[in-house]
């Protein structure tokens, strides 16, 4: 979290290091290194930036990192859609999109994430 945003956002105290950072440009290289997959909840234009960023990285090959949405209500619902359309507008399409597949809560957002992403993670089979 950035500094500056500790204050407004109530940063909770006892989560241990909220590993604190001094711009949003780096809390978001932070986030692409220290992460193996990204989730993406329902959130405000903060959320959208660093959603955009990440997704952005994997369609220039800087890295290749699963970015689910969690649709809880559709919330994601036109951004999908805006992505879809790219192909008809002759605009270039990710070559990734988001994993949003039966993401419509946290709870299925986890469930996802231990029945595909765990074991590949593990180098398991994930047969």
């Amino acid at each position: 979290m950035p500094r500056h945003l500790i204050r407004p956002e109530h940063a909770a105290d006892n989560i241990g290091n909220p590993a604190d950072r001094d711009s949003l440009a780096e809390r978001k290289q932070r986030m692409a290194e220290a992460s193996d997959l990204f989730v993406a909840l329902p959130g405000g234009i903060g959320t959208l930036n660093e959603l955009i960023e990440m997704l952005t990285l994997n369609d220039l090959g800087l890295q290749d990192k699963a970015v689910i949405l969690c649709a809880q209500d559709d919330f994601w619902r036109p951004f999908v859609a805006m992505i879809e359309r790219f192909p008809r507008l002759r605009r270039a399409a990710p070559q990734r999109r988001p994993d949003a597949a039966g993401a419509a809560s946290v709870g299925e957002v986890m469930r996802l994430i231990d029945a595909h992403f765990l074991p590949q993670a593990a180098g398991a089979d994930p047969g």
